[in-house]
């Protein structure tokens, strides 16, 4: 029985380190925005501002992407609302999320849903 339980707790870790999100950079998103499509990735945000109803904009060094609330977390949703909206200047520093680009885009920029934050 207890080789059943170590087998089953190892093939849970593998299962889990599997779906491991890759950490893309913003020129990552936009050069391979097809290939990302519908694929969780983790990005390292400069600077988030503009939040509202639609979403929040979002800096990754020289590239702008939009931040859609489609099936946002919703914890992480109500702290950019709260700390990264239309009055004062964002929030800025080394801001980790997990996201998945939908390959297409709102505007001129990439469209990123389910975001949630990277703990």
């Amino acid at each position: 029985m207890r080789k059943i339980l170590l087998t089953a707790a190892a093939l849970l870790a593998l299962a889990g380190s599997a779906h491991a999100a890759s950490t893309i950079t913003g020129a990552d998103l936009l050069v391979d925005q097809a290939k990302l499509a519908g694929q969780e990735v983790m990005i390292d945000a400069n600077k988030i501002f503009g939040a509202d109803n639609s979403g929040a904009i979002v800096h990754l060094g020289s590239v702008t992407a939009k931040i859609l609330w489609q099936d946002a977390d919703p914890q992480t949703m109500r702290w950019i609302l709260t700390r990264c909206g239309r009055d004062g200047d964002g929030c800025t520093g080394h801001i980790s999320l997990y996201v998945t680009p939908t390959g297409k885009n709102w505007g001129s920029w990439p469209a990123l849903i389910k975001v949630r934050a990277a703990q």
